[in-house]
């Protein structure tokens, strides 16, 4: 059995409902990053969290489900996601926050010229 999967665009209806919902999206987003210590880790998550949600909008409105009826739910959920680890590509981030150590999985340590924030693979100086 042959199974072929499509990479088509999702329609216009799609896109038009997901941007009315973008404000709502991008503020869970930044509420469930808040903590996160390093700000471009914080920025990195949170846009992760918004990229999920889009995957996951499509998913349902391909189905024919309205994700407008949910939108809150599904960013919560997303953000949860993004901050596990999941990845749109599919691939774990080692810059996600732990709840042991906050500080240093995050992505931000301690320098001699202010703080070294790395973001996937790699390190930025920040003053």
């Amino acid at each position: 059995m042959c199974v072929t999967l499509s990479a088509a665009r999702p329609g216009p209806a799609a896109e038009e409902a997901f941007a009315a919902a973008l404000p709502r999206v991008q503020a869970v987003a930044r509420f469930a990053t808040r903590r996160v210590p390093c700000p471009d880790a914080r920025e990195e998550l949170a846009a992760e969290a918004v990229a999920l949600d889009w995957r996951c909008y499509v998913a349902l409105h391909r189905r024919g489900k309205d994700p407008g009826a949910f939108v809150t739910t599904i960013a919560r959920r997303s953000a949860q996601a993004a901050l596990g680890g999941s990845r749109v590509c599919g691939s774990r981030s080692s810059a996600t926050p732990s709840r042991r150590s906050p500080g240093s999985a995050a992505g931000c340590e301690l320098s001699g010229s202010g703080t070294a924030c790395r973001v996937g693979a790699s390190v930025r100086e920040r003053s």
